[in-house]
This record gives C-alpha cells, structure tokens and sequence, in this order.
C-alpha cells in the first residue's frame, strides 16, 4: 500500500515494527472517528478514502484521502485532539496506538525526532487555520461536527 508515513520512514526495520502493530479498521461516511478535545491515542493511516477535521463550528480545518495520516500531530505533541475527524465518504484506516508507535520508535531516536519535529510545525499551521475558520459565523444545521 501507497501509505506516506511508512515511506518516509526511511528504514525496513522501524517500518516493519510499525506495520505488525497495525489495526484495520473501516468508518462510513458522516462516522466520527475522533472529537475535539478528546485525548490523542492513535495515529490514523488512510488506506482508502477521505476524511477531514472540524472545527467547533463546522467548517473544516483539515482534508486527508488515500495514503495520507492524520491524529499524530497531536499525539507527538501532547496536546488533546484539535477538531473532530469525521469520515467524509467510506474508509477503509490503519490505526496504531500511541504506546504501541513509542515502543517501536525507542529504538529510533533520529526517526522519532524528525516526526515530533514534523508534527510540532504541522500543530502551529493547524492552529492557526483553526483560529481562522473559528472567527467565522457558525454553520447552522451542518451535521459535519
């Protein structure tokens, strides 16, 4: 599979570690699959489909499809969930657990690195499109969020 995340980790071994842990596992569309606020457990991988985060007042923040991630910005972080993942059409995702990515990362400090220092400058963008869309009228009778 076409997975981003796996790609650019740039080594078999750490790949491999990460894959054995993999849960398949399938939302339909207008599922939620995480909210905001909610605490940051699980990286997500999509294998197949479309999802995108809202912001408290409907309007999306974030758009992720095929062999793109989303939820680890927050967990290497830190910080609680910033918006609410929802399935925009049927997907088919991968998830790892937090403990589960930091067992296997122990043994790959440069690896580990680069994705907390990837996913800290990813937060700051984020953040800033969520404060930009969060200043709009909200979106009355949305069932997106």
């Amino acid at each position: 599979d076409d997975l981003e995340f796996l790609q650019d980790l740039e080594n078999n071994e750490c790949t491999w570690g990460i894959v054995k842990n993999l849960k398949k596992i399938k939302y339909e569309r207008g599922d939620k699959i995480y909210h905001d606020n909610d605490l940051s457990e699980t990286l997500y991988l999509i294998n197949k489909g479309n999802v995108k985060i809202y912001a408290d007042n409907g309007f999306a923040i974030a758009s992720y499809k095929d062999g793109q991630h989303f939820g680890d910005i927050e967990m290497f972080c830190g910080t609680r969930r910033n918006g609410t993942a929802t399935a925009a059409e049927d997907c088919q995702l991968y998830k790892i657990q937090k403990n589960q990515l930091e067992d296997v990362l122990t043994d790959f400090p440069t690896i580990k690195k680069k994705l907390v220092s990837k996913a800290i400058e990813d937060n700051q963008l984020l953040t800033q499109k969520r404060l930009g869309v969060l200043k709009k009228n909200p979106l009355y009778g949305v069932k997106n969020h």
